[in-house]
């Protein structure tokens, strides 16, 4: 048995302007036999990349949401190196955005499956986010 089963379910719901659903699409459950699951709030406190602390050497899933409020805008870039590649930036993310990245299944066991490293960049000191690494 894993040490870690992860999750993800996404479920898109949009309304008309009275609030009556005209679509419900559930695209699935994404489900991955890992080792490791973590989740965590975190605060930027510079302007620079600050390198994350990875729960595994290979994260196969991946979910960063911006929660900075306010009128400050603060994005997010999101920098990730490959495994075996180069880093390059994975998104910006606006407050209130979410950017997510699940490799499941047989996906997740090639040799290029994966980011070794994820670094976070703010547009502006102290941009919040929650996130979730799993592998």
């Amino acid at each position: 048995m894993a040490d870690s089963v992860n999750n993800l379910t996404v479920t898109i719901n949009q309304q008309d302007s009275f609030g009556v659903s005209t679509l419900q699409r559930t695209l699935g459950a994404f489900s991955y036999s890992g080792i490791v699951g973590e989740f965590r709030r975190g605060k930027l406190l510079t302007s620079g990349a600050e390198t994350q602390t990875l729960p595994t050497t290979n994260v196969l899933q991946f979910l960063l949401q911006n929660t900075t409020t306010g009128a400050s805008g603060a994005t997010i870039t999101i920098t990730g190196t490959k495994q075996g590649g180069t880093g390059a930036i994975l998104a910006v993310v606006q407050p209130g955005s979410l950017f997510v990245n699940w490799t499941h299944g047989a996906t997740g066991s090639g040799a290029t499956a994966g980011y070794t490293t994820i670094q976070l960049t703010a547009s502006v000191i102290g941009a919040t986010y929650e996130a979730y690494m799993g592998g």
